[in-house]
């Protein structure tokens, strides 16, 4: 392990291997054994560029911006939206820093290519995808959760094979993921930041998993600001059991036992949730903006405004004119609705009910697995 630097948990890993030995799939095992290999040398790789160059220790990351939001709660459209509206003024990850491994932030084509191929891999084999997550192109901006799958102590672990251990790996020993994650954030940004040569940067940041380790990131990065993103649970569990068995079954087959894993893993998540707002929103140490999903897309002029005075960002004619037509853009992706078949996952649950009998036995599930 320690060839591999202190960056990841190899615990999980072997905890991976196990579930994946019993319920992948030929083509789940390639990915699995290649996700393994990936964050192997992503850790190797940035293990021996902190020896090889010492300075890149000394970078400092000054008050980052968190967007600390769950799964489909709208918060990637919001994060790529800001991106977008301050890119002279807030340093952002995109998506082929985070697609394959090594990490290289530099831009070779050869990153950009693979980052491309991963892309249109995943929406070919995961066609909900396309309508249901942002993705488009390598160069956008992108949550840096994917990330976390080379910590192995990420939301993105559970996500991809469910078992009860991986989800109180992740949910409920939430302080030692903190640790884990946050390391791996910090050299990973200070890396990028020395590789960029542009000296202290302020970065904003999107991942599931700073909503779950704000009193970490708040020791690790003073002044640091958050934004959180919150949807109604009901409409936000619709579609996020959807899209977890959906993406599961790049790796197990579609069976009632992945049906059970998309449900563990979604009654996790929302109760994690509901714990990790009340402390982001109650505890006064944050300095937190707070956006309920309702605004996302009718008043999102007004929350790039809001967002501006929260981060001391210029808000001038200029930077007012640029956002609208960022948001007019970013807009045009979102046409389509899924519609979500909850009684494949739900034995209560009949193709004769109605959405709104579908919710409500949603909700009588969701306050049962969370008391």
């Amino acid at each position: 392990g320690e060839d591999f630097g202190d960056f990841m948990d190899m615990e999980v890993i072997k905890e991976l291997i196990r579930v994946c030995d019993e319920k992948c799939h030929l083509f789940g095992r390639l990915v699995i054994s290649s996700a393994i290999e990936s964050a192997l040398a992503q850790n190797l790789h940035l293990t021996n560029m902190m020896r090889a160059y010492p300075e890149i220790e000394g970078q400092q990351i000054v008050k980052p911006i968190f967007l600390a939001a769950y799964t489909r709660t709208g918060a990637t459209f919001l994060y790529q939206i800001l991106s977008d509206i301050f890119d002279q003024e807030l340093g952002h990850v995109k998506a082929y820093e985070v697609s394959g491994a090594p990490v290289e932030i530099h831009y070779p084509p050869n990153r950009y290519n693979k980052s491309l191929e991963n892309i249109e891999l995943l929406n070919t084999l995961v066609s909900p995808l396309r309508l249901m997550h942002e993705h488009t192109k390598p160069d956008d901006p992108e949550e840096d959760s994917g990330w976390y799958m080379n910590s192995m102590r990420g939301v993105a672990v559970a996500f991809t094979l469910t078992s009860q251990n991986l989800i109180d790996m992740t949910f409920k020993a939430t302080d030692s993921s903190a640790f884990y994650n946050h390391r791996f954030l910090e050299a990973n940004l200070k890396l990028k930041q020395w590789e960029e040569g542009k000296g202290a940067q302020r970065f904003l940041l999107k991942a599931p998993d700073h909503l779950f380790g704000i009193s970490n990131l708040v020791q690790k990065f003073p002044g640091a600001k958050f934004v959180t993103v919150f949807r109604d649970e009901v409409p936000m569990y619709r579609s996020g059991v959807t899209l977890t068995y959906q993406y599961q079954q790049l790796y197990v087959y579609p069976q009632p036992q992945a049906i059970k894993d998309a449900v563990l893993f979604m009654d996790e998540l929302v109760c994690a949730e509901r714990r990790a707002l009340q402390e982001a929103h109650t505890n006064g140490k944050y300095d937190v903006m707070k956006v309920p999903f309702g605004r996302m897309f009718n008043e999102t002029f007004d929350i790039a405004a809001e967002f501006a005075n929260h981060a001391d960002l210029p808000w001038d004619e200029s930077k007012q004119e640029h956002a609208r037509a960022v948001i007019q853009e970013r807009l045009s992706w979102k046409k389509t609705k899924s519609k979500y078949r909850m009684y494949e996952f739900f034995d209560e649950i009949t193709v004769q009910d109605s959405r709104e009998e579908e919710n409500r036995k949603i909700e009588a599930h969701l306050e049962k697995v969370c008391r």
